[in-house]
């Protein structure tokens, strides 16, 4: 499904839930997402060379800083839908408009992270800002009552400058 690239509204951090600093390849991200039903358009498929099928998140940052796409921008991501039941979540996640406004970036690990991983998690969330009507940056276990992705509160830290979390760095 493409949308218009000005309700683009939010951002969303995650984490792969997997071993800090350690690759994970992208094409697993994307068999982990199929086995939980995400699915892209033919469309989307069939114009990405490497033929990802159901990668939910739009960005990928790998332990290296390595930036990988998963779905373009004007694609709708499957990474964290707005939330049926807000008990536990406290008032602002009422706020979250869902994956049909939203960017999702996955930091690959759990809760710490390189520093070359921050920084082009800056990078991406600042490109993003000043492409597209950003009002909000989320993590993910704002929106989700039984999640601790990515293991810190996004909004903290970019109003903390978009700087490293010490207690986060690997």
């Amino acid at each position: 499904m493409r949308r218009k690239l000005d309700t683009i509204t939010e951002i969303v951090i995650h984490c792969s839930a997997s071993a800090n600093g350690q690759r994970v390849a992208i094409e697993t991200i994307d068999s982990w997402h199929r086995s939980r039903g995400f699915r892209r358009s033919v469309a989307a498929i069939d114009a990405d060379p490497r033929h990802l099928t159901s990668i939910g998140y739009h960005r990928i940052i790998q332990p290296n800083g390595l930036d990988e796409v998963g779905r373009n921008a004007d694609e709708v991501g499957a990474h964290a839908p707005r939330p049926a039941d807000l008990d536990g979540l406290g008032p602002e996640a009422a706020d979250y408009p869902g994956n049909s406004r939203s960017l999702g970036v996955c930091l690959i690990g759990t809760d710490r992270y390189t520093m070359t991983q921050w920084f082009a998690l800056r990078d991406i969330v600042g490109q993003w800002m000043g492409d597209y009507p950003i009002k909000r940056v989320w993590s993910h276990n704002q929106l989700t009552a039984t999640k601790t992705c990515p293991g810190f509160l996004a909004r903290d830290w970019a109003a903390g400058g978009m700087q490293p979390i010490m207690a986060c760095l690997l």
